[in-house]
């Protein structure tokens, strides 16, 4: 009767001693976890949101435009004047190929 009691009494602590294991593993697990997602949430920067044009292309309604150049400007004293459409400012290279023709 002894060998059988003993047999018993086994099992039963090896049931216990596996189901503690398994909840502290679950325990820590659950642990590791939390502080994750709570050093994720504080490392991450708050971002203002932006708004959203109401259309992806709302944009492309008007029709393309051609990129035109601001018109070059100069500086007399304290005034900033544009070049007539006619005459633009040359390079010193440019200015002595026109002397030669």
């Amino acid at each position: 009767m002894m060998p059988d009691m003993m047999f018993g009494m086994a099992t039963s602590m090896f049931f216990w001693l596996v189901l503690a294991t398994l909840l502290c593993l679950l325990l820590i697990g659950l642990g590791i976890w939390l502080v994750a997602s709570w050093l994720k949430q504080q490392r991450t920067p708050q971002v203002q949101s932006t708004p959203q044009p109401r259309d992806a292309y709302e944009g492309y309604d008007q029709g393309y435009r051609a990129y035109v150049p601001p018109r070059p400007t100069y500086q007399e004293g304290d005034q900033l004047y544009t070049y007539p459409q006619d005459e633009q400012p040359q390079t010193p290279n440019q200015a002595m190929e026109q002397l030669r023709h």
